[in-house]
């Protein structure tokens, strides 16, 4: 599904290529129906809830659109568009919880990985998703972005080794997955607003 006036490009297998059928649908209520199927252009791929149920609504709007233009017979067309809509946007709830498990999956490598610097590609390609899909997700979900998700780890990480050891500032990076010692603390400086440093004198003080 795609929204109006979005430029797209598409293409098929030359050796299984599929069969394209387009359904335009425009209406006051459209933005509403879009929004509950949770349909975007980041996400414009979507598994049919009940695939022949929908291609025989399909073919019922083209075969009242090719008999006449009645108002009985564009009002039948109408209404089987619609409840084409209305099936994809209640398969959402079903397609969401997946996508959600998927996505707390991911969070809990991250955590248990934390030391290791994992890619979006790498996550999204563990979850079956694109990178630009599954980073969007990520970031709707966790409430921060894959990257900015995995520093948080590690500096939790890092506060609690500075409150709780006599390790040197270099010594508490390399144990957080940060093999340049100048390269932590610039990040636990971005984090936290001190250096490690002062982090450690103002526990401890």
């Amino acid at each position: 599904m795609l929204p109006p006036d979005h430029p797209h490009a598409y293409g098929a297998d030359e050796e299984n290529p599929w069969t394209l059928w387009w359904l335009h649908v425009a209406g006051r209520d459209l933005s509403e129906f879009l929004d509950a199927a949770d349909m975007t252009m980041n996400a414009p791929v979507r598994d049919l809830p009940d695939l022949y149920g929908i291609v025989a609504l399909v073919t019922e709007v083209v075969q009242r659109m090719e008999r006449d233009s009645t108002n009985a017979s564009l009002l039948a067309a109408a209404g089987a568009a619609w409840h084409v809509m209305a099936l994809l946007a209640s398969a959402r709830s079903t397609s969401s919880s997946a996508r959600n498990a998927l996505i707390d999956e991911a969070a809990a490598y991250l955590r248990a990985h934390y030391l290791e610097r994992t890619s979006v590609a790498e996550l999204a390609a563990r979850a079956n998703l694109s990178p630009s899909h599954f980073a969007a997700l990520f970031a709707k979900q966790i409430g921060e972005p894959v990257l900015r998700y995995q520093t948080q780890l590690r500096m939790t990480h890092a506060r609690e080794l500075l409150d709780t050891t006599g390790y040197s500032i270099a010594r508490v990076g390399e144990l957080v997955g940060y093999s340049d010692g100048f390269y932590f603390s610039r990040q636990f400086r971005e984090v936290h607003g001190m250096t490690a440093r002062q982090y450690r004198a103002q526990n401890k003080g």
